[in-house]
Formats: structure tokens, sequence, C-alpha cells
């Protein structure tokens, strides 16, 4: 069923793009790529290569979702079509949970990276943030995607000229896998499974459906684009940093690619990465605000939930009560502090929606033959979509590394 909505029809293909790409890179690269290098080592790259692969399979499964029921809260719309109600309702709520936590998280990072230079309490800024990006979130789509295209281009930029400062570091060795064995390969999926989480995000671009033109072609366009753009940039990005600051560095720095800026542009190059990792943060909580609230806004048609969270703003056409909600929540989020176990819990949930996605698309692919799909996932054996079960398997073992990692941690 069409849901009729008057959230407005702002959205191209390139703010999809851009909206996509702009909240992968987010705040995920830019501290999780030291982290991933313990692990993967000279061959992180191989590690960014798994993810890559699983996040593209995975996107390509949310891309038919996407045009077989084209509207907002599309994750609890698909589970419900392949499952039932009760499914749905599970997942839409770890959604909101998800992207709760990840507003608080990344408001608390932002927060502690701006009390290095300003000397006020990490926890007001953090909160100072949420209700600043939560206002430009109701001012309007139009000026939230504005902020994003002209941050994500900053991101990108930055990464670019990482990549490409770095090449004159890179030799035939960075990409000599004659030394791996069997015993590299669970280091190998432990750092696909942390580079994972720095691919979460792109499924917002779904969140966008009601407020993109020709949204049946530029969501999944747009968010395969994104996709695709981060893939590459993380894979060029990793060789560039092995190859000059070193893994063993990498591995032991707070701010790895500042480090890497540093060693490449010199002190003017590091100080440039730091502020371009604070902005992308920053565009990371924005989208989060957008993407929720549309989330909390379209799931509560659905379901009667308190506080009229279905209300949208006449004035600016942005659904106000949900913006209000997250913004408050997430900013309880931050004061209850200690979120490093429950950010596990948050990556844990993430995946496990993947799984059902991909599950979806095999499922409705038998129940729902003759629904139409204005994009089918290629590579099909007996109706049976490839990339989906690739998407699927990859996601059960980031799930089953990232449990028993953090109980060997």
């Amino acid at each position: 069923i069409q849901m009729k909505s008057t959230l407005k029809k702002e959205l191209n293909l390139t703010d999809v793009s851009l909206a996509t790409a702009g909240y992968i890179i987010g705040a995920g690269i830019y501290a999780i790529i030291g982290i991933a290098s313990k692990y993967g080592k000279n061959y992180t790259w191989i590690s960014i290569l798994i993810s890559g692969i699983s996040a593209i399979c995975t996107g390509l499964s949310y891309s038919e979702l996407a045009t077989m029921f084209n509207q907002n809260a599309g994750e609890y719309i698909y589970t419900k079509e392949a499952f039932n109600g009760n499914v749905a309702s599970f997942v839409a709520y770890l959604i909101i949970l998800a992207e709760i936590l990840t507003q608080s998280t990344v408001a608390i990072g932002l927060g502690e990276h701006l009390n290095s230079l300003i000397p006020i309490n990490a926890k007001i800024l953090s909160s100072s943030l949420l209700l600043i990006f939560g206002y430009l979130n109701y001012f309007g789509i139009r000026e939230s995607i504005n902020y994003n295209n002209v941050t994500t281009m900053m991101e990108i930029s930055g990464l670019l000229i990482i990549s490409l400062f770095g090449l004159k570091y890179v030799n035939k060795d960075s990409f000599d896998i004659s030394n791996l064995n069997y015993k590299d390969l669970y280091p190998l999926l432990v750092g696909a499974s942390i580079i994972n989480f720095a691919y979460f995000g792109y499924d917002m671009a779904i969140e966008l459906t009601e407020e993109t033109k020709d949204s049946i072609n530029n969501i999944p366009k747009g968010m395969l684009i994104g996709v695709l753009i981060s893939t590459i940039l993380y894979g060029t990005v990793t060789v560039s940093s092995i190859s000059s600051i070193g893994w063993e560095k990498l591995a032991s720095s707070n701010t790895p690619l500042t480090d890497v800026a540093h060693k490449l542009l010199g002190a003017f190059g590091g100080k440039m990465m730091l502020l371009i990792a604070l902005i992308s943060m920053s565009n990371t909580l924005l989208m989060g605000s957008v993407a929720g609230s549309r989330f909390i806004q379209s799931f509560s048609k659905n379901i009667e939930l308190p506080f009229n969270l279905q209300k949208i703003d006449k004035k600016t056409n942005t659904p106000i009560n949900a913006i209000i909600f997250i913004t408050i929540v997430s900013i309880i989020g931050v004061f209850i502090g200690n979120l490093e176990k429950v950010t596990s819990l948050t990556n844990i949930s993430t995946i496990s929606i993947f799984i059902l996605m991909n599950l979806s698309v095999i499922v409705m692919r038998f129940t729902k033959p003759n629904h139409s799909r204005h994009f089918k996932v290629p590579f099909n054996i007996n109706n049976v979509p490839v990339p989906s079960l690739i998407g699927l398997i990859s996601s059960v073992i980031f799930i089953f590394v990232t449990i028993s990692n953090s109980i060997n941690v």
C-alpha cells in the first residue's frame, strides 16, 4: 500500500548517494582503521575487501526490497511481509534502540574530541551538539542534506588526499599474499567484523524514500553508489596508511588517520585531518537524527506509539515530535555514560537486522514471486539470489566472530 505522506519530495540521486556515503564514512573509518589493523596487520586491506563485499551484497538485498515496498520504515515493512508482525515489531524496536545508541555514542566521541579544544564539560558539549543538529533536522530536509553534501565532499577529499599522498609508500609487498596461511584467516575475519562497523549506515537511505523524487530508482541506485564510493576509499586509505606509518603505529593510535596525515603532510595536514574528522562526526549526528526520526515517524503510523510521533510539522514538513523524541532520549544516553559494551550490543543488533534483510529477499522470492520488483538482485541459482546468500552468511560469521572475540578480549 502506498502511504500518503506530507513529507516533501526534495532529494535527487546525488543527494541520496552523498547521504549514504556521508553516513557510512562518518565517524567509522577515522577511529576503526587502527583497531582493525591490530588484527589484519599488513593485510588489513583484505579485511576491508571482505567487509566491502558483504556490504555490497546486503546493499543489493536492500535495493530489491526498497523497490518492492517504496516507503519509509522499510525494515519494519519488509520483515512484516516476509515473516509476521511480531518479527517486524521486534526489528523496529531494535532499529530505534540502535539509532539512539549510535547517536549517543557519536555525540560522546565528538564531545570528547571538542573537549580537548574547548574547556567545557564533554557531556555538556555532546548534549549541545545533539540539540543543534536536532534543530537543523527540524529546520528542513533540504537544509540537512545541504549540510551533508558539503561535509561529505570534505570527508571524501580528506580520504582522497591521504590515498594519493600515501601512494609513494606503497610497494608490491603490500599485496604479496604468498606468506598468508590458514592461521591468518581468523584475525582477518576479526578485522573484517570490526571494519564492518564502519560500513553501518547505508541502510539509512531507505528512510529518505518519502522525500526523494523518483525514489523507486534513486534510493537503490544512491545506496549502492554510496557503498561503492566508501569501499574504494576505505581500501585505498588503508593501503596508504599501513604503507606510510606501519600497522603497529596505526594500531596503537587513538587518532590513526590524523597521525597518517601528519606523516604525509606535516603538522598542518594532521590538524586538517582532525578538523575533517570532527566535521565528519557532526554529519553522522545530523544524518542519524534525520534517519532515526523518519523511521520513528513512519513506524508510528503502523503501530500506535505515544507522544503523537507520526506528526509532521506544517511549516517545515519535518517529523517534529519524532525529532524531539530522538534528541531527548539520545541526550539521556549521553549521561548514562559507559556505552562501550552497549555499543557492541548495538553492532550485534545491526548485523542481526542485516541477516533478516537478506533472509527477507530470499523468502519473498518464493512467497511473493509475482510482487513487482523494479530492481532484482542479480546472479540467481534456482531463484535464490547469490549476493543475498553471501550477505546472509557473512553477517552470521561477523556476529559469531564479534561475540567470540569480545569474550576472548
